[in-house]
Formats: C-alpha cells, sequence, structure tokens
C-alpha cells in the first residue's frame, strides 16, 4: 500500500513504489494470440508448435518464474494491494480481492501489505508512459 489509505488517483506506478524485500521475479507473458492455444499453468501459455515462450529478448523461455529474466523493455509490477480503501471496496464488490472464492478479508490485506523497500525501478518508464497517455489523450 506504500502507506497510502484512501485510494490514490494518480498513477499506481508513481503512488505504490514500496514491495516486499525479497523480489519475485515472475516473468509475466505477453500473448500473441495468432500463436495462442491455451494456457498450461496461471502465467505460462502453449502455443502452437514451433512457438516458444519468449523473453524480451526473444530468447526461449523454459518457466515463467525464472531469476534471469529481464525488465529493459517493458516492465509489469502486479499489485496485490494498493490503499486500505481499495482493498474493502474489492472485497465489499466481489467478495474478496480476486473474486469471491478467495474470501478475503482485512487479515489478508495486512499479510499481503509489504511495505519493505522503495522500489523505483519503473520509474525510468515513466516518461515515455506519460507521454503516450497524453497523445491518447487520457491524461
Amino acid at each position: 500500500s506504500s502507506g497510502i489509505n484512501a485510494e490514490y488517483r494518480g498513477l499506481v506506478v508513481e503512488s505504490y513504489t514500496k514491495r516486499r524485500k525479497e523480489l519475485d521475479r515472475l516473468c509475466k507473458p505477453i500473448i500473441q494470440p495468432k500463436y495462442f492455444v491455451r494456457m498450461k499453468a496461471i502465467h505460462f501459455p502453449v502455443f502452437v508448435e514451433g512457438r516458444p515462450l519468449v523473453s524480451e529478448d526473444f530468447d526461449a523461455a523454459t518457466k515463467s518464474h525464472d531469476p534471469t529474466c529481464t525488465n529493459n523493455l517493458i516492465q509489469l509490477n502486479h499489485y496485490k494491494v494498493k490503499s486500505m480503501e481499495e482493498w474493502i471496496w474489492r472485497v465489499e464488490e466481489r467478495g474478496a480481492s480476486a473474486g469471491p472464492k478467495w474470501g478475503d478479508s482485512l487479515a489478508d490485506f495486512k499479510r499481503w501489505d509489504y511495505n519493505e523497500f522503495e522500489d523505483t525501478e519503473i520509474l525510468k518508464f515513466l516518461p515515455q508512459l506519460k507521454r503516450r497517455l497524453k497523445e491518447q489523450g487520457v491524461v
């Protein structure tokens, strides 16, 4: 939550810069639909024969949890927890942060609310992001 209690209206990447100390290097795929067949696991798609999962440098990858994956071209930050207000809304609206089957509570917010390390790595993409948002009339 980066210590934010009320929902913040700015860009998430600027506001929520704290995370747990241990970094989870999960490589999330960006899928080219014409080669996609099905999902083998939550972050591991299966493609048509001869089309492997690849890194941002187009090197073949064998797994989604890869400590060697890089984020030089693109970075996705997954925010399980944002503000307390946003968490309460998700749980009240959907029955949980990720849907009714999870049955999340305030205790889960506190369990996942890591603020151990200030991580500003994604901010290297901020100028380009703001430029593109402006070009599209979003901000």
